[in-house]
């Protein structure tokens, strides 16, 4: 693994965190609270957003793993 230092490790997972928080926060109760009227890709969005609030919470223990390359 590269050495990265404490800082940027530490600003990566701030960065999960405030992706994950944000995108919890907005989307997860949409996702659960769906309604059949709603348009379908309405709910393909809300889905990817919810998915990639899961990827940042998992970010948050593994920041240097699941940043992109």
């Amino acid at each position: 693994m590269t050495d990265v230092s404490l800082f940027r490790l530490y600003a990566l997972r701030a960065g999960y965190l405030l992706i994950a928080v944000g995108l919890a926060a907005t989307m997860w109760p949409i996702v659960i609270n769906h309604s059949p009227q709603r348009p379908l890709m309405n709910s393909v969005v809300g889905s990817l957003l919810t998915a990639i609030s899961v990827l940042a919470a998992v970010g948050i223990r593994y920041p240097l793993q699941i940043r992109p390359r």
